[in-house]
């Protein structure tokens, strides 16, 4: 029998240690995280508007479960306490340790296949042995292709993260003005029903003295029950509506927060249609996604014709060992016959994924422009309701110094005072409303064009019982 010469027991030696190496060499690497390169996208966004904003990493901060805010919670504030401790932050950011770890896969090489098998005759004897080594051609062929794929999707996972992290800020303002215009409806319900409580008294003394009628009476009655009912809502609408931005922040419901007293005054500006049309399809995220989707159905293209040509093919070396000792050693190349499959069936999915991912393109221009055109309309109409109650509460609050006067001079019955007190108060909580929906206009139109406006700061000193005239322009 033919020993087996020692320089095939080397190569396989050799062949195995390098193998082994490289195949270890791989499995420690780390992905490479590109959350700073989107920290910087974020900051160039917001670094205008609002300079203090900033996104942090995706581990769990340390939650306020009952800490007490001294201050009250201004907007910016309350968007960094957002971006610090909400959960859904953190499961956007993680997302993009997916898109990492695929980068880092698309760089790895297919392991190479070891094969072993042994043969022995009925009648017993040496066993004969084989022994092959080969490596999987089209991770090599495809690797650019692929790594350029992964690239992309990294491309996208970042332009995902931005589109929620953009979204969340837009949802959190809405939130934040929800309860801060609730807590002053449920202050004004709290005068509304001091003032049906006084006319209730009032009416109740004049009926016990036989001064007015039982209906009278009864109406003062009817008139504060409803009053109570009303200002049981405002006061569960103010407690829900915290709860919910709360819920937001990603803090416990447990923690005491504090509002300002006013809902800021809108600022004077100037807004063009078109020019916003054009912020947006410049700065909308999904837009950039929808463009880097179809250059990775077209990559995915070439990549499919590619994998026709070396799918399933290895090449190798093997090596055998005869019954009577010879041993034989040689290349092996292995491959499939591409006469069935050849990967129609996916050329046709990728071919409908490009035609909806243009269909998805159009609709959201269609989507931008509507979302720009409505909010500028809820801003001119805001603006137009703020400008008349401007000019309409200074004469109710005259009229309810005037009623004044005439009770004291006994011209007047003191009901009128009171009604005219409560019509001052409903004409604030009408302005209460109006502000609240500006700022949430302002907000949805700022996601409309996927960027903060630089403005949105100087509206933050004032009270809301002052005005500044502001204008719009659709051209």
């Amino acid at each position: 029998m033919k020993p087996v010469p020692y320089s095939a027991h080397r190569l396989f030696r050799w062949l195995l240690v390098i193998s082994s190496l490289a195949m270890s060499a791989c499995a420690t690497r780390e992905p490479l995280s590109s959350l700073p390169q989107a920290q910087e996208q974020f900051a160039q966004t917001y670094h205008q508007s609002w300079p203090g904003l900033v996104l942090h990493n995706a581990n769990p901060q340390e939650l306020p479960t009952s800490n007490v805010f001294i201050k009250p919670l201004d907007l910016p504030t309350s968007l960094q306490l957002m971006l610090q401790y909400s959960p859904q932050v953190r499961k956007a950011i993680a997302r993009l340790g997916i898109a990492d770890a695929s980068v880092l896969q698309a760089q790895l090489i297919d392991n190479p296949h070891l094969a072993l098998g042994a043969l022995r005759p009925e009648d017993g004897g040496r066993w004969q042995l084989e022994t092959g080594i080969s490596q999987p051609l089209l991770s090599f062929f495809t690797r650019p292709l692929q790594r350029q794929l992964a690239q992309q999707q990294l491309a996208s996972a970042q332009l995902e993260l931005q589109v929620s992290i953009h979204k969340l800020i837009s949802t959190t303002t809405h939130n934040y003005y929800e309860a801060l215009a609730t807590q002053q409806e449920k202050a004004m319900y709290a005068q509304l029903l001091a003032t049906a409580q006084a006319q209730h008294d009032l009416a109740q003394g004049l009926y016990a003295a036989g001064n007015i009628p039982e209906n009278r009476f009864l109406y003062y009655q009817k008139e504060l029950n409803l009053v109570r009912l009303q200002q049981l809502d405002a006061v569960q609408k103010a407690e829900s509506a915290r709860l919910t931005l709360l819920q937001q922040l990603g803090i416990a419901s447990t923690s005491a927060i504090t509002l300002p007293n006013d809902l800021p005054l809108p600022p004077q500006d100037r807004f063009n249609r078109h020019q916003l049309l054009a912020d947006a399809m410049a700065s909308r995220q999904d837009l950039q996604l929808i463009r880097l989707q179809q250059d990775q159905l077209q990559q995915r293209r070439q990549l499919l014709r590619k994998e026709s040509g070396w799918r399933d093919m290895k090449l190798g070396v093997n090596a055998e060992r005869e019954f009577d000792g010879a041993v034989n050693i040689g290349p092996e190349i292995e491959f499939a016959l591409p006469l069935f499959n050849r990967a129609q069936g996916k050329q046709a999915v990728l071919d409908a994924e490009l035609a909806i991912a243009q269909a998805n393109y159009d609709q959201t221009l269609l989507n931008i422009e509507r979302e720009i055109t409505q909010a500028l309309m809820t801003l001119d109409a805001t603006q137009q309701s703020l400008a008349l109650l401007q000019t309409t509460l200074p004469i109710a609050e005259k009229r309810l110094v005037l009623s004044l006067r005439e009770v004291n001079f006994m011209l007047a019955s003191p009901f009128e005072l009171l009604n005219d007190k409560r019509e001052v108060i409903n004409l604030h909580k009408q302005n209460i409303q109006i502000l609240k929906t500006y700022w949430q206009a302002r907000a949805d139109l700022e996601l409309a064009i996927a960027k903060p406006l630089a403005i949105a700061l100087q509206s933050m000193p004032g009270t809301q019982h002052q005005h500044s005239h502001q204008e719009h322009h659709h051209d």
